[in-house]
This record gives C-alpha cells, sequence and structure tokens, in this order.
C-alpha cells in the first residue's frame, strides 16, 4: 500500500486532478491548503495599516498551494494516477512552480474508504471460494 502525495502550486488545475484521480480508480483524497517556506518567509513583512492586512491576506491567499494526498493500494495504480497526472499538467512537472509528486509506503492503516473497499472484496472473495467448494 501507498500514500501518493501531490504538491499542486496552481490551484486551478485542482478539481481535473480530483476528477482524474476518480477516473483512475483511486477511492478518495483529501485536499489541503498549504504554504511553501519560500511563500512565509516573503510574507513575514508585518503592517500597520488595516489597508496593508488586507492587501497581505489577498497576497497569501494567491501564493497559497494544496497537498492532495491519497491512499493506493497497488503499485500499478501509482504509476498510472502518476502519469495520468502528470499528462494533464501538462507534461512537466520540472516547471518551476508547478508542484511536484512523491510517493511513500504505508505500512498501517485503519478506516476510510479504501480500507472499507478491501475488506468488502476479501468477504466477497471468501464467499465465492466456499460456492466453490461446495
Amino acid at each position: 500500500m501507498y500514500v501518493l502525495f501531490i504538491v499542486l502550486n496552481e490551484i486551478e488545475y485542482l478539481s481535473d486532478i480530483i476528477t482524474k484521480m476518480r477516473e483512475v480508480g483511486l477511492r478518495g483524497a483529501t485536499v489541503l491548503e498549504s504554504m511553501g517556506s519560500r511563500n512565509v518567509v516573503e510574507n513575514e513583512l508585518q503592517t500597520d495599516s488595516f489597508l496593508a492586512s488586507i492587501v497581505n491576506t489577498v497576497e497569501r491567499q494567491s501564493k497559497a498551494s494544496r497537498v492532495i494526498f491519497s491512499l493506493i493500494e497497488r503499485e500499478e495504480q501509482v504509476q498510472n494516477a502518476m502519469k495520468e497526472i502528470q499528462t494533464l499538467l501538462g507534461g512537466d512537472l520540472k516547471k518551476p512552480r508547478l508542484g511536484m509528486m512523491f510517493v511513500l509506503p504505508v505500512t498501517h492503516m485503519r478506516g476510510g474508504e479504501l480500507e472499507r473497499h478491501i475488506e468488502s472484496r476479501d468477504r466477497k472473495r471468501r464467499e465465492q471460494q466456499l460456492h466453490e467448494e461446495e
């Protein structure tokens, strides 16, 4: 089992990526608002005026990124999802400030849509095996 992380700086792609993830069979994802460390440092400027604080808030929101993560059961699903998302993003994630993807192994999990799917699938397989043995 794996977890795919997508750090997306160009958030206009967000809904397309979620749709693509569903199309390739991923069972769900979580989306978090985030900000890269460079933007945190750039936004450190403190202002005293109300107008300046509104401008800083708007600028901060425009620099916000999203982190999408999804548990994925099999390696081939990971490869397919990454390929499709990279294609959706123009095929080249080396483009500055577009974002990045990475995958980590998951050794344990509890709860969530994927666990329910796995349990349901395994239960159906066991029932089918029992019927075949009869």
